[in-house]
């Protein structure tokens, strides 16, 4: 408030500004400017209340007041030093940030009285000393709103740090352009005009995702984890539907060559037939081992005794040659040869099924495993015989 005349104005309830006598003799002056009381133009006396004081729009005059007794010889000013005005050391010399900037919509169309509260807001959100910040000008614009030019001086520390490193540099306007100032409903919102780097600024440089913040890259990273986790189960759900096609077909042949195999005296056994035959395989039930794999002597339903020839991994043929096999050794018929009686090929297994031999066989019989001996009675006169093995059909077919 301003003394200017003996007067008191009174302002009562209903808005009406009234001049009364005071025997006091208080002196001041109501400023009613930007309030919307000041648009109603039938109001008596209202005119002489609504205007802004000569030198709304000024200079900060503390920029000159504490530094006058500084030597101004030794402070550079053409290479944009100048004197910190509320630096804690007298007479520090530092080159200042400048920047442009306005508040779009203040609460307030009078700014003296909110300066100091101003000047915290700011530096709070900076994390600055509140010495550091210079209001250097301001003035209203139309709106109403409020462009002012402020300048960052470094920390008075000591007198050798008079500039600010590039890291602080980068760190203040990270800080203006991507909006970290927290928000107050007296000074509203504001825009930054500009950030002039001039002086030892001049070679400090911007990359694009400087000013990006760290939440900002957060959310890139999460974005980019989820796209790699969805294309990642996009991928993996391809290959299953493919793997799962790929093995219906396999199935569908497997089913349809087997379908096609109808032989007569060949039975297709399954893989639980062949384990309730064997007492799933019981080593008690094993009777032999060849190449080919071992020989189970098995039961089955119809309590017919068969011999289960059973394949190990590394004797696995493919299918078109078990079938191949099973077709060639249905045809063979003889009396001094096993029969054939079926198979099986379930769950990657390949089993051959034929005629039990409860005497063993010939190999036994002319080692010296055989307890007994040969009748070779075949009423045949020469007195001795000679017997020639033949080669099993596992070795037939590799001549």
């Amino acid at each position: 408030m301003k003394h200017t005349s003996p007067c008191t104005q009174v302002l009562d309830r209903k808005l009406h500004i009234e001049k009364q006598g005071s025997s006091i003799g208080l002196q001041f002056l109501f400023r009613l400017g930007g309030n919307p009381i000041c648009d109603n133009a039938n109001i008596a006396n209202i005119t002489q209340f609504c205007g802004y004081e000569a030198g709304g729009d000024r200079t900060t005059e503390r920029s000159t007041n504490s530094t006058m007794t500084c030597p101004v010889q030794a402070c550079p000013v053409d290479n944009f030093f100048e004197y910190v005005p509320a630096s804690p050391l007298p007479c520090f010399c530092a080159s200042p940030l400048r920047i442009g900037y306005r508040l779009k919509s203040p609460s307030f169309s009078y700014f003296d009285p909110y300066v100091f509260s101003f000047e915290s807001y700011v530096t709070s959100a900076l994390k600055l000393n509140r010495y550091q910040l210079s209001i250097d000008s301001y003035f209203w614009e139309q709106g109403p709103r409020l462009r002012m030019h402020l300048k960052i001086f470094p920390p008075a520390n000591n007198m050798h740090s008079s500039t600010f490193n590039v890291s602080e540099v980068l760190r203040i306007r990270g800080i203006f352009t991507s909006w970290h100032f927290p928000g107050d409903d007296l000074f509203g919102p504001y825009e930054l005009l500009n950030f002039t780097l001039v002086g030892p600024y001049a070679g400090v440089h911007f990359t694009k995702g400087k000013n990006i913040s760290k939440g900002v890259w957060v959310a890139i990273a999460l974005g980019c984890i989820a796209c790699i986790i969805a294309v990642t189960a996009a991928v993996s759900l391809l290959i299953a539907r493919r793997y799962a096609r790929q093995h219906r077909k396999m199935s569908r042949r497997h089913i349809s060559s087997k379908a096609s195999m109808k032989i007569d005296g060949v039975k297709g056994f399954t893989f639980k037939e062949m384990a309730m035959a064997t007492d799933s395989f019981n080593c008690s039930a094993q009777v032999g081992r060849g190449g080919y794999g071992k020989v189970y002597r098995g039961i089955l339903s119809g309590n017919s005794i068969v011999a289960i020839k059973r394949a190990e991994e590394g004797s696995l043929q493919g299918q078109k040659e078990f079938l191949t096999e099973i077709k060639l050794l249905s045809r063979l018929h003889h009396i001094n040869l096993v029969s054939l009686v079926g198979y099986c090929e379930e769950k990657e297994e390949q089993m051959l099924v034929y005629e039990f031999m409860p005497n063993g066989t010939l190999r036994d019989w002319l080692s010296d495993k055989a307890k007994g001996t040969l009748n070779f009675d075949f009423g045949i006169p020469s007195k001795s015989l000679d017997v020639t093995c033949l080669p099993s059909f596992d070795a037939m077919k590799h001549h």
